[in-house]
């Protein structure tokens, strides 16, 4: 019994899919909060006469939202990979 226990956590991968899940929750996280700080920003643009609040919580947003996809990016173009992240990567990035 124990050896069919070992074949099936084997099989599993119960550490590899905990590991996982903990980096797509931080991923779901960060999307709220990128998607939080735009509304604040657009709300700040209304309520602040200066536009430099409104400016800090897009320039925050845009960071928080935009860096795992250049991280993406950069590590494809390492390994010689060509996909759409590159694309996105440029455009975010200009």
């Amino acid at each position: 019994m124990e050896k069919v226990h070992n074949q099936v956590k084997e099989h599993l991968q119960f550490d590899q899919l905990d590991s996982q899940t903990g980096r797509v929750s931080l991923g779901i996280v960060a999307t709220l909060i990128g998607g939080t700080l735009v509304i604040c920003g657009l709300i700040a643009r209304f309520i602040y006469d200066s536009p430099a609040h409104s400016s800090l919580l897009g320039a925050l947003a845009a960071i928080l939202l935009g860096t795992p996809l250049v991280f993406y990016a950069v590590r494809d173009l390492i390994h010689g990979h060509n996909h759409m992240n590159e694309l996105v990567a440029l455009a975010v990035l200009t």
